[in-house]
């Protein structure tokens, strides 16, 4: 369903999907709404939202004394969930994204929110600066995660002509949460620095500290780029439990087609992970 002729307040809005489910026997209508910010053939700033208009069954007991006498059922207004919210700005000078997305009595999430964020600019931040963060509490325990990708470009091997370079910094930290992965097999095709919706909460786990790098050939990393990253996550009790050393490698893609997500299918991919689990003493 497409309205992209209706008007808010003299601003485009359309309704992109309209759902019906039921949720304890209630009925649940959900919506997602997009808005634009700007000229019908611009499409530079726009939002976008889903949601959920919850109904609730209530049970009428008959008065004493009256001609009913039996419980009758009504449904009426419970709440409107918010489920996610997304900003896109694209300009000639600069592009940025940013998604929040709200969990409700999720049996994995429990109640929080997640946000991420993209931003580049135009010859100055060609590749984005990144962001992601995780908050919320389940079962009685809170947990969080938050990590930034800055890019950067530090030359290694200077003078050559086909060079190494850095081209980006990673760092994160997450507490009571885990990778959710643990095939080892499906981690090689996971990104070495991971990201917020790769993790879980997990009540077991203390402090987890990542760090990682961008590498790319120099001048021109279009060639072969990729990551490498180190992580290490401390037990509840504050001891060493896992650490984490992997790196995926990518030819003929560019850093800014694959970040965040992978734009392209790249003509090379190659990929390691290698954890070491101090609690059980191995190595996989």
């Amino acid at each position: 369903l497409d309205t992209s002729s209706s008007k808010l307040s003299g601003f485009r809005i359309s309704i992109s999907s309209i759902s019906l489910s039921v949720s304890q026997s209630a009925p649940v209508i959900g919506f997602g709404v997009g808005i634009n910010f700007t000229d019908k053939n611009d499409n530079a700033f726009g939002a976008q939202a889903s949601f959920a208009v919850k109904t609730k069954i209530e049970t009428i007991v008959p008065v004493s004394g009256g001609n009913q006498t039996t419980n009758n059922k009504k449904w009426s207004f419970d709440k409107v969930d918010v489920n996610n919210i997304g900003v896109s700005v694209h300009t000639n000078a600069f592009q940025f994204d940013g998604t929040l997305k709200f969990k409700n009595n999720d049996p994995q999430y429990g109640n929080g929110f997640m946000g991420s964020l993209t931003l580049s600019i135009e010859k100055v931040l060609p590749n984005p600066v990144t962001a992601s963060a995780w908050f919320g509490s389940i079962n009685n325990f809170t947990y969080y995660y938050f990590d930034v990708a800055v890019p950067a470009t530090v030359v290694l091997i200077p003078g050559s002509p086909q060079g190494i370079a850095i081209y980006r910094f990673m760092g994160g930290l997450y507490y009571h949460m885990r990778p959710a992965t643990v095939n080892q097999a499906a981690a090689l095709y996971t990104p070495a620095f991971g990201a917020t919706q790769n993790y879980i909460p997990d009540v077991t786990k203390g402090v987890g500290i990542k760090a990682g790098v961008t590498l790319g050939t120099y001048p021109v990393s279009d060639a072969f780029n990729g990551d490498v990253a180190l992580e290490v996550l401390f037990t509840n009790s504050g001891g060493l439990g896992t650490i984490k050393f992997s790196g995926n490698g990518f030819m003929l893609v560019k850093i800014s087609d694959r970040v965040p997500t992978l734009k392209t299918n790249p003509t090379v991919k190659v990929g390691f992970s290698m954890i070491y689990d101090h609690q059980n003493e191995v190595t996989h």
